[in-house]
């Protein structure tokens, strides 16, 4: 037998669901969603498909019947206007289709040919869903390595991060280190200068004391050819005895002497030194 294809293969919904889809295309007063239309028309289609008299269940058909509002009513005849084309064309590959088997006599290869290509749009569905579920997946799969290596990645910025962190923390344990060590030589400095102050202000003084004025009269020394120092005599002379005076004077004399080489002038020789 000839398998007859429809008109529209690609549309895989029946006359009351397409309907229903293209009427529920806006929103409405009456808010009836999708699911609600497509019952709707389904229950039209059904008692449109029997006959009253002879089926009692289309009394209860039409009780369960939802009631829509005028804008619901008027854009389910605007979709079955628009929607004519394609079920007079279904209409006529069917009636094709059964006058054709009709004419050959054979009764019993409609269902089965129908339920072959119910069968066969249920399959190549289930199959464009299953590839539509592989496709997706392997793209999940791809993300899932792209964001694996964007994490890996961002961990080894976290480690790379925290080994800087560590390494300035200690650089700043280090410079506090040497800031304290600073400080205490500033410290250290700070007590040398005063003490430098101190000893330069000790010296300042000394050398204005030192500036004053001396007597040079006590480290004059004048001979003559009697022989006297400073009108002293120190040797013995024939017209009297040396007295202690003159001892006592000459000895003086001799002391300073020393003492203004010695302090002053720190002389020093191969065989002795003055230490005043």
């Amino acid at each position: 037998y000839e398998f007859v294809h429809l008109s529209h293969p690609q549309q895989k919904l029946t006359v009351a669901d397409r309907v229903a889809k293209e009427a529920a295309g806006n929103a409405c007063r009456c808010k009836r969603s999708l699911p609600e239309l497509e019952d709707y028309m389904q229950s039209i289609v059904d008692v449109v498909a029997y006959d009253s008299s002879c089926d009692p269940e289309v009394s209860s058909i039409m009780a369960t019947t939802p009631t829509l509002c005028q804008s619901c009513v008027d854009k389910l005849e605007m979709a079955c206007d628009v929607s004519m084309d394609k079920i007079k064309s279904d209409i006529d590959v069917y009636n094709e289709f059964f006058m054709r088997f009709q004419h050959e006599g054979n009764s019993e290869v409609l269902p089965k040919e129908v339920n072959d290509d119910i069968e066969q749009e249920e399959i190549q569905n289930r199959d464009a869903i299953a590839k539509s579920y592989v496709e997706e997946l392997h793209n999940l799969i791809r993300a899932l390595a792209v964001h694996s290596e964007e994490l890996s990645y961002l961990n080894n910025l976290i480690l790379e991060q925290e080994s800087r962190t560590q390494v300035i923390c200690q650089l700043n344990e280090n410079v506090y280190t040497e800031m304290n060590s600073l400080e205490i030589d500033s410290n250290n400095l700070q007590y040398d200068l005063e003490n430098c102050a101190r000893k330069l202000s000790l010296a300042l003084d000394e050398v204005e004391h030192s500036n004053e004025n001396v007597h040079l009269s006590l480290f004059e020394i004048v001979m003559d050819e009697r022989p006297l120092i400073n009108g002293l005599r120190l040797a013995h002379r024939p017209k009297g005895n040396l007295k202690w005076q003159e001892i006592n004077a000459a000895w003086a004399e001799a002391v300073k002497l020393l003492l203004f080489c010695g302090g002053t002038l720190e002389f020093t020789s191969a065989q002795f030194r003055v230490a005043p």
